[in-house]
């Protein structure tokens, strides 16, 4: 009974546990089923994500492959880039190098150029207290030319002063000093004609000497006289020639000298020149001492006649049949050493005037006012001369300070 009770218990246990068995593969059914059904959806879930991971793999795929091609590209210009700038990079290192080249070439010219800079405006400084001082030294003779000139107006003054004063005395005294002059130069060209005329007396004879003797040599020498006879006729001969060279000499100092007198007398006393009635230089009748005012005046036409004289001695002496000279180069220099000495262009038979010789100063009132005249003349050639002189330096500073600025500009 005991193993009885046990076995029925026992069965009884049994069909319990296989009720819990069933009931719990029942519910294990119902959750596999439920499991099966979550796991279709979640299957149909997963596909569906899948492909959407495939389709988003794909997508991202081609945007890595785009990214992947264009950094490639960006890398590949990079490259050229950067071997494009190392390119740069050497030539600029060159052009570095040629700069710092030219950079020391510039400092050793800059060095050059401060000390040449230096040389010159110590020469400009130099030059500058020169000028400075020549300022002060023209100031000075600036203010002597005033003094100079305040004391030369005030002699001036006190000359015309006097000189009108002296106006009347002074016409008194010109008009007995041209009275005299007219007759002295008459005197003088009386003494020239007869000199002339003595001259041209001795030309002659010795021309027509000199031709008989050599007609004489000639004949001599034809009749076979000997060689004594020809020396003396060619010794006479020669004498005759020095004679006449003598003449002639004589006759170029008279006319040179008349010509001269002549050239002095018709600046002093033109009146003398003209006979009454006839229009003076300036068309007027010159009849009171040059002045074109009429009125008597007794040097009218005074020194006519006697120059007319030594006018025809010049056309008798312009007419004359020069011999032909043995030895015509001595004869030649001999001539013109004495055409020289006597101031004159001396050619065959004729004369021509040396420089005529400027006029004495005249005396009293009119001597005064040329010397004024004179004076003031000298005060404004000085003036000109110092204007000149700076002119000139300050041309020289402005050619300087161009030079100067051209090399600072270089």
């Amino acid at each position: 009974s005991v193993s009885g009770a046990s076995a029925s218990g026992a069965g009884a246990g049994r069909s319990d546990a296989t009720a819990e068995a069933l009931g719990a593969l029942r519910a294990a059914a119902e959750t596999l089923a439920r499991a099966g059904a979550d796991a279709d959806v979640l299957s149909r879930q997963s596909r569906a994500q899948l492909l959407d991971a495939e389709s988003f793999r794909e997508r991202k795929s081609a945007e890595l492959r785009a990214a992947e091609d264009a950094v490639s590209a960006e890398s590949d210009r990079l490259a050229t880039r950067v071997a494009e700038l190392r390119d740069e990079l050497a030539r600029t290192e060159r052009k570095a190098e040629d700069a710092a080249a030219r950079a020391r070439l510039a400092a050793e010219e800059r060095t050059e150029f401060e000390e040449a800079h230096g040389a010159v405006r110590g020469a400009l400084k130099s030059k500058v207290s020169d000028l400075d001082r020549r300022v002060r030294e023209y100031a000075a003779e600036s203010a002597a030319v005033e003094a100079v000139a305040v004391c030369v107006g005030a002699v001036a003054e006190h000359r015309k002063n006097a000189l009108k004063t002296l106006a009347s005395d002074a016409k008194i005294d010109e008009a007995r000093a041209r009275g005299a002059y007219v007759a002295s130069v008459a005197a003088h060209a009386r003494g020239q004609a007869g000199a002339a005329r003595l001259c041209l007396d001795r030309l002659t004879f010795c021309a027509d000497e000199l031709r008989e003797r050599r007609g004489k040599r000639k004949e001599a020498n034809a009749l076979g006289l000997g060689a004594d006879v020809d020396e003396d006729l060619a010794a006479g001969c020669a004498a005759i020639e020095r004679k006449y060279l003598e003449a002639e000499e004589g006759m170029n100092a008279v006319l040179a000298a008349g010509a001269a007198l002549r050239w002095e007398a018709e600046r002093i006393a033109p009146e003398a020149f003209v006979r009454s009635g006839e229009p003076g230089a300036d068309g007027a009748d010159v009849s009171d001492g040059g002045s074109g005012v009429a009125g008597s005046n007794p040097l009218r036409g005074a020194l006519l006649d006697v120059f007319a004289e030594a006018s025809e001695a010049r056309e008798a002496f312009a007419k004359l049949t020069r011999p032909v000279f043995f030895n015509e180069g001595t004869v030649g220099e001999a001539m013109a050493a004495a055409a020289a000495e006597a101031g004159v262009d001396a050619s065959f038979g004729g004369i021509a005037p040396a420089e005529p010789m400027s006029p004495p100063r005249r005396s009293g009132a009119a001597a005064a006012v040329d010397e004024e005249k004179e004076e003031k003349e000298e005060v404004k050639e000085e003036k000109k001369e110092k204007e000149e002189e700076e002119k000139q330096e300050e041309k020289q500073e402005e050619e300087e300070k161009q030079e100067e600025e051209e090399k600072q500009e270089e």
